[in-house]
């Protein structure tokens, strides 16, 4: 079982956003599927990791069963969103699959605490809301808009922690690059709400998310631990994808 709170944000967080924003037996069948294929990744990551060193020990044909076991629930729940939905969601797996397979390469690695695999598996996630969106019959500009904001929450949310944790290191602080991922959030959620595809409470949320990074981060804020950065972190993810969801209900 995956032991990040990160990465239990990374997945509910969209999820929370599409059941809010847009609730349906596909939307709910697609978040299952979202769940399994999280699940599958640990046991993937050990057999790929095995079977790359050909290295074969019970706990590869473990490994290998359970994942597949996970693979196969989540490919169920797909099937069944796809007799649930209005409309059909295949298009979205065109760009989520690279995603994925970049996540799962650098874990295979051991290498999955870098920055580009951190990314691509939160965008990855992300998707579930654009397919649900799609499922319930959005268009593709508004289903993608619903997917950018939950990249809203959770790219600079990334940025973010990986700051906090390395200051815990003892490294010199670098609050360029959390600087930047706030202002791009927050310039991307103004941007499409000017043209009208996105809530402004999702701006709102962006402004209130970078204000509360600018506090953590602050000269002589005291230091916590990185197992409390995580879980504050996973509280204020799902807070704030809850949020996100009710302003897209609302709008």
């Amino acid at each position: 079982m995956p032991v990040e709170h990160g990465g239990w944000g990374f997945l509910f967080e969209p999820i929370v956003i599409a059941l809010v924003a847009v609730p349906s037996a596909a939307t709910l069948l697609l978040s299952l599927a979202a769940v399994a294929l999280f699940l599958s990744r640990q046991p993937l990551k050990v057999a790929i990791e095995d079977t790359l060193r050909r290295r074969h020990v019970p706990r590869t044909r473990v490994a290998w069963a359970i994942a597949l076991g996970y693979l196969l629930a989540g490919g169920l729940a797909v099937a069944g969103a796809f007799f649930a939905a209005a409309h059909a969601f295949w298009a979205v797996a065109a760009p989520l699959a690279p995603l994925g397979l970049v996540t799962l390469w650098y874990d295979s690695r051991g290498e999955s605490r870098r920055l580009t695999p951190e990314i691509a598996g939160a965008t990855a996630l992300a998707g579930v809301a654009c397919a649900a969106g799609i499922a319930v019959g959005l268009g593709w500009p508004l289903a993608l808009s619903l997917w950018a904001s939950a990249l809203v929450r959770v790219v600079p949310a990334i940025v973010t922690v990986r700051e906090r944790v390395q200051r815990l290191h003892g490294e010199a602080p670098r609050t360029l690059g959390v600087a930047a991922s706030h202002a791009l959030a927050l310039a991307a959620a103004t941007g499409v709400g000017l043209v009208g595809l996105m809530p402004w409470g999702v701006a709102v949320i962006a402004v209130l998310l970078a204000l509360r990074a600018a506090w953590d981060l602050r000269p002589g804020a005291p230091a916590v631990t990185a197992m409390r950065i995580g879980v504050r972190e996973l509280v204020t993810g799902l807070v704030a994808a809850m949020a996100i969801g009710l302003a897209w209900r609302l709008a």
